[in-house]
């Protein structure tokens, strides 16, 4: 372990090669001071509402209707490549959805 600038260690390294790049992730711990608040934020995760959000009585909705366009979308897609046989690009889409 090996100190940077005194507040922060230097963990693991670690190289990888994502599709035609290198990448190096490394990880680095240091120190937090706790906070005291004494509000809580609470989060719900659903179907028809992707998330919603509440502090006290204030609450936020997150509608889950964009996401679901592009869960049907590529859906389709994928079935459409099935029937021809492009399991290649049936792979290259799904990295693509899940960003």
């Amino acid at each position: 372990d090996r100190l940077i600038h005194g507040t922060a260690k230097q963990g693991a390294a670690k190289l990888y090669k994502k599709r035609k790049k290198w990448c190096l992730a490394i990880a680095v711990a240091f120190e937090v001071k706790p906070r005291h608040e004494t509000k809580v934020m609470g989060v719900d995760v659903g179907l028809r509402y992707i998330a919603v959000a509440s502090v006290g009585t204030k609450s936020w909705f997150f509608k889950g209707s964009q996401c679901a366009f592009v869960r049907r979308r590529y859906a389709a897609l994928r079935r459409t490549l099935g029937k021809a046989k492009k399991l290649h690009m049936i792979r290259k889409i799904g990295r693509k959805e899940s960003r």
